[in-house]
């Protein structure tokens, strides 16, 4: 268990805080915050995959999915305006 970790109940609140309308800024803050560990936790899932798949395999698992949370960020950001 990282120390980031504890970040990753920010997930459930950046939900909330959307449907219950907190407005922007929060909403914001909670998702982003959210990210963090998030990012963490698909590090390491592709790190353990990289391990059983090989090096070639691993490093095109790690490639993708390493850049998997600026892409979803970068796809929001553009369909919000």
């Amino acid at each position: 268990c990282q120390p980031l970790n504890i970040l990753i109940v920010f997930v459930p609140a950046g939900i909330a805080s959307g449907i219950m309308e907190w407005g922007c800024a929060p909403t914001f803050a909670c998702n982003f915050i959210a990210i963090v560990p998030l990012a963490g936790i698909l590090g390491a899932s592709t790190e353990a995959l990289a391990v059983h798949t090989g090096q070639m395999i691993g490093g095109l698992l790690n490639a993708t999915f390493g850049n998997a949370v600026e892409m979803i960020v970068t796809v929001n950001a553009i369909k919000a305006g």
